[in-house]
């Protein structure tokens, strides 16, 4: 992790924090406290100032604890978890969620996957890791899940786009052009980890289909950000490599997007460019 996030856990069950410690610190990631005789929580906020509050819906106990907390000028963001939110539509879940505004909502039982994915997503935000503008991950962040998951070798594309254009487009962009922009992405990419690097967006698909298959999404995503555009025309450079030509090294698959993204910028005329070791 960029640091050790801090989970205060509110639930009366003392398993809890055993579960918590086996499902997301088994490599001793988070810092955990638990409300308890000896834990009080709101000495925790005040003196330990954790990063959000697991709580647990399914105890009245644990609402009524989580109430007093609403109360503190410094009180964390809420991530709720319990058997309540199975039913998406069910009122008393909707009462609870419109109560305390949760980053997260986690059904019980979870899977391991799951739960260390959504917790891990809860603490980037609370720390301020998502760009405003887009919701994309900050490149840090991006670094960080493209490390972690560079380990496991998956074939797949990586991909830069360059949003530089939209800086001049509208004499100055606009915020919507680059939101609309970025959406486009994010819409042909539901299935991939983005992030996003000043006016570069950066992006990792796993795949085992054709490159031209993958080409196609990233040319259909660019003739989408130049309608967001509106006028005068511009061009949008991108750049892309596959990950078993380059080791599955993130580094190396950055520099090919790059160098691939400036051929973009000079011949492509708004399509994707692919670089591949020679």
């Amino acid at each position: 992790m960029l640091h050790k996030p801090k989970i205060l856990i509110i639930d009366e069950l003392e398993t809890v924090l055993d579960l918590m410690e086996e499902a997301i610190n088994f490599e001793n990631e988070y810092e955990l406290f638990q409300e308890s005789k000896k834990i009080n929580s709101h000495n925790v906020i005040l003196n330990e100032k954790p990063d959000f509050v697991l709580l647990c819906a399914d105890s009245s106990a644990s609402l009524l604890t989580a109430d007093s907390l609403l109360k503190l000028k410094e009180c964390p963001p809420f991530v709720l978890m319990g058997k309540l939110f199975e039913n998406e539509n069910d009122e008393e879940a909707k009462s609870v969620i419109k109560r305390f505004k949760p980053l997260d909502t986690i059904k019980l039982p979870f899977e391991l996957d799951e739960i260390c994915e959504k917790l891990e997503n809860v603490s980037f935000t609370a720390e301020g890791y998502v760009d405003g503008l887009t919701g994309l991950w900050k490149k840090p962040v991006f670094d960080y899940k493209l490390n972690k998951l560079m380990k496991k070798k998956p074939d797949g594309i990586f991909f830069s786009v360059s949003l530089n254009a939209y800086s001049f487009a509208a004499n100055p962009s606009t915020p919507l052009q680059i939101q609309m922009a970025v959406f486009a992405l994010k819409n042909r990419f539901e299935d991939a980890l983005l992030g996003i690097s000043g006016n570069i967006v950066l992006g990792f698909l796993p795949t085992n289909r054709p490159v031209k298959d993958t080409e196609k999404r990233i040319n259909a995503a660019i003739d989408e950000m130049l309608e967001a555009a509106e006028k005068p025309i511009i061009y949008i450079p991108a750049g892309a490599c596959e990950s078993k030509d380059y080791n599955y090294s993130p580094e190396d698959m950055l520099i090919a997007a790059d160098k691939a993204m400036a051929y973009s910028g000079v011949e492509g005329k708004n399509k994707v460019k692919f670089f591949k070791k020679s």
